[in-house]
């Protein structure tokens, strides 16, 4: 979650202190967006006004006006039109950290897609592999005769096993 330094100082921050009249109103703000950042979203359609205050601690600024009133007024949140709310800000502020959600769903660089390997298609390296060879490192295997010591065979010697 993104806060900048000029949090405290914002427009919308000095107007939801004067609307509840506590300095401590700004700490709902932080809890809201860390609900925000937990469920990987910032629209929430089947949230209750009670459901908002309780996120926020609304109950311990122990202000006359109600929790979603005041962030509102604010503009820290939106109601949404079939019901809910919803929490602008958060997108706007932390575009990085939603981006990096969605790319991040199959790895830093891409990766391979959900379901993984084919069945069987997956190398295990055995050993210390420094280098491609077809003799595995480890023990050496006994090679029948006249294949030779490289490991590498040759097509004058693929009859003679």
């Amino acid at each position: 979650m993104n806060i900048t330094p000029a949090f405290l100082d914002d427009w919308r921050t000095a107007q939801l202190v004067a609307a509840t009249g506590s300095v401590a109103a700004p700490l709902a703000v932080v809890r809201l967006w860390g609900h925000c950042q937990l469920a990987r979203t910032s629209s929430f359609p089947d949230m209750t006004e009670t459901e908002v205050a309780g996120i926020c601690r609304w109950a311990s600024l122990s202000s006359a006006k109600p929790c979603h009133d005041a962030m509102i007024e604010a503009g820290f949140i939106e109601r949404l039109d079939g019901g809910g709310f919803a929490v602008p800000l958060f997108d706007q502020l932390n575009a990085g950290l939603i981006s990096a959600w969605r790319n991040g769903r199959f790895g830093s660089r891409g990766g391979r897609k959900p379901g993984g390997y084919a069945a069987g298609t997956r190398r295990v390296p055995v050993g210390n592999q420094t280098a491609r060879r077809m003799v595995p490192a480890g023990n050496p295997i006994e090679l029948p005769s006249g294949v030779p010591d490289s490991g590498i065979r040759r097509p004058e010697d693929w009859g003679q096993d």
